[in-house]
């Protein structure tokens, strides 16, 4: 911990991952961003390097890290994107689907479909908290910043899915919002690792990131 013009400012591991002020967010591990690639990133079609692959290979970490945060009893709370309504009503407007203005198919993830719930492996479980998100950030008009604040959460670990995209997007609201946005290396990630890697290039000097096992030794826990 450090003083920083008289403000407290976590900075260590053990610090920003305590158990009583921590919880674990999964974001869009959905079914259907997992079985086709559903972001351009403003590109007219994949890139080369883009595959589901690329995601798919996060699952069992992410599980992993979900176990060993139960084991503490840390909150983990679920958001799932929600882009049309069952009346058929977009959740989305103009700035929102600018990224994938030339894109052939624009993603759209409808309300209470199957492509819109996390995958089997990674079910929420009984307690848990599942976020409707309409948009990339799940504070956005959701109870998320009510809940964490409610339960005294000082540090919100990042999860899922995609790391240029909804992860790093809440991940700012979350730093804007009071929160300490804490990223395991291994648990979040994108279809073309270029992308991935460019990204994690500007978030190491902006959050905290740490090897997953850096947090499970923290927590005591080798997970599974």
């Amino acid at each position: 911990m450090k003083f920083i013009n008289g403000v407290e400012v976590l900075t260590t591991v053990e610090e920003l991952t305590e158990p009583s002020s921590t919880a674990v967010i999964v974001i869009d591990v959905l079914n259907g961003v997992l079985k086709k690639i559903c972001s351009y990133e403003g590109q007219s079609k994949p890139k080369p390097g883009a595959s589901t692959e690329n995601l798919q290979r996060l699952v069992p970490p992410i599980g992993k890290l979900i176990d060993a945060a139960r084991k503490r009893k840390i909150p983990i709370i679920y958001a799932e994107f929600v882009q049309r309504m069952l009346t058929g009503e977009s959740t989305l407007n103009g700035p929102n689907i600018y990224c994938h203005r030339n894109a052939d198919e624009v993603p759209e993830i409808l309300e209470g479909s199957d492509e819109g719930k996390t995958v089997d492996e990674l079910a929420p479980e009984e307690g848990d908290v599942i976020i409707y998100k309409t948009r990339a950030s799940a504070f956005y008009f959701t109870e998320l910043d009510g809940i964490l604040k409610e339960s005294g959460i000082r540090s919100l670990v990042h999860t899922g899915l995609l790391s240029s995209g909804c992860v790093l997007f809440n991940a700012c609201d979350a730093m804007q919002r009071g929160y300490y946005p804490v990223i395991p290396r291994e648990c979040i990630g994108t279809y073309d690792l270029e992308d991935h890697e460019r990204v994690m290039g500007w978030m190491k000097n902006k959050f905290p990131i740490f090897d997953m096992d850096e947090i499970l030794n923290a927590w005591g826990s080798r997970g599974r």
